[in-house]
């Protein structure tokens, strides 16, 4: 009840996440040039709206509602990028140290969720440590003997990649070591912390069928361990490069369908500032009058995929590309597209955004 409870709060606060994100684009496209000062409050709005979307992944891995794009990555390369990243936010009082070595790591792996994993890791380190201190992100191989996963909790025998997370602060007492990964619990003061960030750790962990493991003292430091099963060897990147876009967009007619008005109405401005001709539907059942008179000059259906009124952007699509099979199609959903029916829910070769 709490997972579906925390992906609709998320669905609804990613809709409004989209009105602001994209109106901050839009600002940023305008003509003429903005001041030093409105540029400066622009970023830090921006910013906002990123912690807020973190927040949303959150909830939404916490809720078991969030798709996992698993793809064969390099843990080594994907630490080093995050560290890139990330030490600016560590701050200056904090020794961060990265031991990563220079082989190839394989796991299979969402990039995005791994990354958030080592961000929830290292920021609950450095709250840990107020006045300073050490922080070290070390990334191992390891095999796990039989003797050995029998001691540690939801382990098994054989090879994996081991991310450790060490600090030198203030450390867990046993009371919270019990409670650490419970979603909502947090020693952090009110507006300091959601009492996800573990949760959502331990979620992600799971979902790439690893475990982790904690070690404190209090007074003496933390280490969290994350164990994830090690791919034999790193397939081919399983992506290709995305066609050059078209410049003639003028051309092109879209067929919009978005029930959230303030959804509808910033997409609206953003396809016709890029050149397009849109009709604007606000569910299944417009849309199906505009294509009826339209049919033969709408290039694109970029529709909601959960509408309220019958029709699902699932329904309409089935319809139109029976009609007319060169239609391309783009679904749009604000849940997860496990949470919005998955694959099963959208026509093949139908993309999901």
């Amino acid at each position: 009840i709490i997972g579906q409870f925390s992906g609709g709060v998320a669905h609804d606060f990613n809709n409004l996440l989209t009105v602001m994100r994209g109106n901050l684009g839009m600002i940023k496209l305008a003509d003429g040039p903005l001041t030093a000062e409105v540029s400066e409050s622009l970023g830090e709005i921006e910013n906002a709206v990123g912690r807020a979307a973190k927040l949303t992944h959150q909830l939404l891995t916490f809720g078991r509602k969030n798709w996992v794009n698993k793809e064969d990555i390099d843990l080594g390369k994907a630490c080093l990028q995050f560290a890139s990243m990330t030490r600016r936010m560590i701050g200056e009082t904090v020794n961060f140290v990265l031991d990563v070595p220079p082989d190839v790591i394989p796991v299979r792996a969402d990039s995005s969720m791994i990354e958030q994993v080592l961000f929830n890791l290292c920021l609950n380190a450095r709250d840990a440590m107020p006045d300073g201190g050490r922080l070290v992100l070390r990334l191992r191989t390891t095999d796990i003997e039989p003797v050995e996963a029998e001691r540690m909790q939801m382990a098994r025998p054989g090879r994996f990649a081991w991310i450790s997370v060490t600090d030198t602060g203030t450390g867990i007492s046993k009371e919270n070591m019990r409670r650490l990964f419970e979603p909502f619990f947090t020693t952090k003061d009110v507006g300091k912390g959601t009492g996800l960030g573990l949760a959502s750790v331990y979620g992600i962990v799971q979902q790439h069928a690893g475990w982790i493991t904690v070690d404190s003292e209090v007074g003496r430091g933390t280490t969290f361990n994350v164990y994830l099963p090690l791919l034999e060897s790193l397939a081919e990147p399983g992506w290709r490069k995305a066609p050059e876009s078209e410049a003639a967009h003028s051309r092109h007619t879209i067929l919009l369908v978005e029930d959230e008005a303030s959804v509808r109405l910033m997409t609206n401005r953003m396809l016709i500032a890029l050149g397009y001709e849109v009709l604007v539907a606000n569910d299944g059942k417009d849309a199906t009058l505009l294509w009826r008179s339209n049919r033969e000059r709408i290039d694109l259906l970029l529709s909601d995929m959960v509408m309220p009124g019958g029709l699902s952007g699932a329904d309409i699509t089935r319809e139109f590309v029976s009609e007319k099979p060169e239609l391309k199609v783009i679904l749009m959903t604000g849940y997860s597209a496990e949470f919005a029916g998955g694959d099963g829910g959208r026509p093949p070769g139908v993309r999901l955004l």
